[in-house]
């Protein structure tokens, strides 16, 4: 039983289809389906929500923010590009275009032409994908994706619908196994 600063007793409650608050994530409309819990004080009434796999969900956030056939919004590219690791200069030297011009873009001050978008989702694609093993890359969706101008924050929404998966690593020979267990067994 844990015990909350106030000296009250804490209940922790899973909570179901939680709606992600925009400014943690940088995207809007992004719902967990499960994994998400509540730890709730009796006395005070204080609560706190613990989301999982923080890292995770950005990289499969990202992911599959680039696969929807949707213009990025300056937020969502500089989203997109905080998930990648990457400062506004690697992403423009990377691009190839000047600093200046990727910073436009991220400020709203330039909107991305199509193929400078197409070009920023496939990098995207193709650094996030290993590091988000549920999501399918989808790459040739990507290649011949028509993107559209514009989209409802509601229809956007309803896509970017997260489960919380356990991914089964298979452990390759029984001696790396062994390893894995003393190392487990030893904390």
């Amino acid at each position: 039983m844990a015990m909350c600063k106030c000296g009250g007793v804490t209940e922790k409650k899973e909570i179901k289809n939680y709606l992600v608050p925009g400014a943690l994530l940088g995207v809007e409309g992004v719902t967990l389906d499960t994994g998400v819990t509540d730890t709730i004080c009796k006395k005070c009434g204080k609560g706190k929500i613990f989301i999982p796999d923080v890292p995770g969900l950005i990289t499969a956030v990202a992911l599959t923010r680039v696969k929807l056939p949707f213009k990025l919004n300056s937020g969502e590219i500089k989203f997109v590009r905080k998930a990648l690791d990457m400062t506004s200069k690697q992403m423009a030297d990377l691009m190839k275009v000047t600093p200046e011009t990727f910073s436009r873009w991220e400020n709203e001050k330039m909107p991305m032409v199509e193929a400078s978008e197409r070009f920023f989702r496939l990098i995207s694609i193709a650094m996030l994908m290993d590091r988000a093993e549920a999501v399918d890359p989808e790459l040739q969706r990507v290649v011949k994706m028509e993107i559209k101008p514009a989209y409802e924050q509601a229809a956007l929404g309803s896509m970017m619908h997260f489960v919380r998966v356990l991914m089964d690593r298979k452990v390759e020979t029984e001696e790396l196994w062994k390893d894995e267990q003393l190392k487990v067994a030893n904390g």
